[in-house]
C-alpha cells in the first residue's frame, strides 16, 4: 500500500494504524478495521495501490499423492504484506522428506493441493513493507531455518480459484513471497 499524510496528525493516525492492525494493504481490511474500533478520524490521506510486479508464476503443486505434480498457473496475491520479499528463484532443491510427502509415505495429506520446496535461491524482485535486510537485486539463499528479520505471514496463492496451502516457503515456482527473515 501507499501511504502519504498532509499534517503530524495524519502522520500519528497512520502509524497508530500500522502498528496496531500491521498495515491495511486493501479498502477492504482498512473498511474492517475502522468499523471493528470506532476510528472516525480523517483517513482520507491514505490511497491504495495494487504494487506487486509479478502477478502470477507457473508452479509445481501437489494435488493428489502417489500422482504427478501438476505444473499450473499460480496467482500471487496483489500486494506484498508487511516483512514479506518477492524472489524470483533460480534453483530449488529437493529433500526426502518431499519425496516421502509426494509418495504418501507418512499417510494421508490433508493440506491438498499445496505448494512444495523449501530450499533454494534466487534474486529479490521485490521489498513490502518496512523490510530491511535485503533490497531489490540482492542474491539470497532461500531455506526454512529462521534468520534475521520480520517473520511474515505465509502469503495466500491461488490456483484455478482454489487457495493453495503454502508454508513459510515454497521454492517450486517461478517466483516466491518469504518472511524477511
Amino acid at each position: 500500500c501507499v501511504e502519504s499524510y498532509r499534517t503530524e496528525e495524519e502522520k500519528t493516525n497512520l502509524l497508530y494504524w500500522q502498528v496496531t492492525c500491521e498495515a491495511f494493504c486493501t479498502p477492504e481490511e482498512w473498511e474492517w478495521g475502522v468499523k471493528q474500533t470506532g476510528y472516525t478520524g480523517d483517513y482520507s490521506f491514505i490511497y491504495f495501490e495494487e504494487n506487486m510486479k509479478i502477478k502470477s508464476m507457473q508452479a509445481a503443486i501437489l494435488v493428489e499423492q502417489k500422482s504427478p505434480l501438476v505444473i499450473g498457473g499460480v496467482e500471487l496475491p496483489k500486494t506484498l504484506d508487511f516483512g514479506q520479499v518477492l524472489v524470483k528463484v533460480f534453483y530449488s532443491g529437493i529433500c526426502g522428506s518431499q519425496i516421502d510427502e509426494i509418495a504418501g509415505v507418512k499417510g494421508p495429506d490433508s493440506y491438498l493441493p499445496h505448494l512444495l520446496g523449501h530450499e533454494g535461491s534466487g534474486t529479490v524482485v521485490e521489498i513490502g513493507p518496512n523490510v530491511t535486510h535485503v533490497q531489490e537485486g540482492d542474491h539470497v539463499v532461500l531455506h526454512w531455518r529462521r534468520s534475521k528479520g520480520i517473520e511474515a505471514k505465509p502469503p495466500i496463492y491461488k490456483w484455478e480459484n482454489i487457495t493453495l496451502n503454502a508454508g513459510l516457503i515454497t521454492t517450486f515456482n517461478q517466483y516466491t513471497i518469504v518472511s524477511e527473515n
